[in-house]
């Protein structure tokens, strides 16, 4: 056991002892590098010294290094000295100008706020521009959807408006004018277009229904009256039976406007020229015959 021990001392000495002389070893090693780097820099800050125009030329005048040294170190304490006094006098301008660069700094501070303001300001312009850019392509398509119904609208405007000019033409006009005629026309297109779609799709149907069947039956009336009276004229003795006929057929629109708003009317003036024309052709003919019977009584006398 004793054995065991004084072996395992010995072989713990040992490796002290080993890792001891490595670290000399190292250590050594670390001083010889160090004194090597040192000689190495030392040379090189001689040859830097050397190389030195100003100790050149007191080597060449065979000054001693030492005093030229010290005299150098001494002009270097005098110009710092003085530079300390000339600090001290340029205090009061040295305050000043710390102020003005502050003053400066806070105007630059102030500066650079409004910059930041006028930054947001310029980004607000943006976004209203933006807005705005959107809002004039709205605008420009809601121009373009009206120009496109414009015309259509327009249309649909003047069928629908009755005109308080044509009103009075039929109610009060002379029926041999022209512009009772042009009413008569315009009422009958409006007729046509009004009654052409079902009710339900005019919003406006019954704001002038009543008026266009109040001005149609007035029409009616009208030229019914008128077509009767020149119907009548034919069965004068001595009438100029060319005249009324040239006046009928001048208004040959009234006896269509009757064929296709009222028919039972309309077959009543028929009617009534067809039966006065047939008494009229034949009073002529009978005359006509009793002249040519004369005539041959005559001849065979």
């Amino acid at each position: 056991m004793n054995i065991v021990n004084d072996s395992s001392s010995l072989f713990t000495e040992t490796a002290d002892l080993i890792t001891q002389l490595q670290k000399e070893a190292e250590s050594d090693k670390q001083r010889w590098y160090f004194e090597n780097s040192e000689c190495d820099i030392f040379q090189t800050n001689i040859q830097e010294n050397l190389d030195d125009e100003l100790v050149r030329e007191a080597l060449k005048e065979g000054l001693d290094l030492r005093q030229y040294s010290k005299e150098i170190n001494d002009n270097l304490k005098i110009l710092e000295k003085d530079s300390i006094k000339d600090y001290f006098k340029e205090a009061g301008n040295i305050i000043k100008l710390h102020d003005q660069i502050k003053s400066c700094d806070n105007i630059l501070e102030t500066i650079e706020s409004m910059l930041d303001g006028f930054q947001k300001n310029l980004s607000a312009i943006s976004n209203e521009i933006q807005t705005l850019q959107h809002q004039s392509v709205t605008m420009n398509i809601q121009f373009k959807n009206r120009q496109s119904i414009r015309g259509e609208l327009t249309q649909f405007i003047d069928e629908m408006v009755i005109p308080e000019g044509m009103i009075r033409t039929i109610l009060e006009g002379q029926l041999t004018e022209r512009s009772f005629l042009e009413c008569l026309h315009e009422l009958n297109h409006k007729i046509e277009f009004l009654y052409e779609k079902p009710p339900h799709d005019i919003k406006c149907f019954n704001d002038i229904h009543e008026i266009l069947y109040k001005l149609k039956t007035k029409s009616i009336i009208r030229i019914r009256e008128f077509i009767l009276q020149k119907i009548s004229q034919f069965r004068k003795p001595l009438q100029n039976y060319q005249i009324t006929q040239d006046i009928l057929g001048k208004n040959r629109f009234f006896f269509e406007f009757l064929t296709l708003h009222d028919r039972a009317i309309a077959r009543e003036c028929r009617d009534e020229y067809v039966n006065t024309m047939s008494k009229v052709y034949f009073s002529y003919f009978k005359e006509y015959s009793a002249k040519l019977a004369k005539l041959q009584v005559k001849n065979v006398f």
